[in-house]
């Protein structure tokens, strides 16, 4: 997911990453919303976020990117 966020020039985003290894990460002290915001499935998911209201997240990084308005004909997938 990471990887296909950085390929694009997204203006006006803040990308946060929530270890999931970590149960009381350090990221949750600064961004206290990020506390439920938690993996699903037990994948990389994200939440999309805009004025206080998150879209619903997802494992998929194309609906990821629809979320954030990026169209994007090829997504990299993990293996490649």
């Amino acid at each position: 997911m990471l990887r296909n966020l950085r390929q694009n020039f997204i203006p006006n985003v803040v990308i946060i990453l929530r270890p999931s290894n970590d149960p009381h990460p350090a990221i949750v002290r600064l961004a206290p919303f990020t506390e439920s915001q938690l993996a699903v499935n037990r994948k990389a998911t994200a939440y999309v976020c805009q004025d206080f209201a998150c879209k619903l997240p997802t494992n998929d990084i194309a609906t990821m990117l629809a979320q954030l308005g990026v169209m994007k004909n090829t997504v990299k997938r993990r293996s490649e």
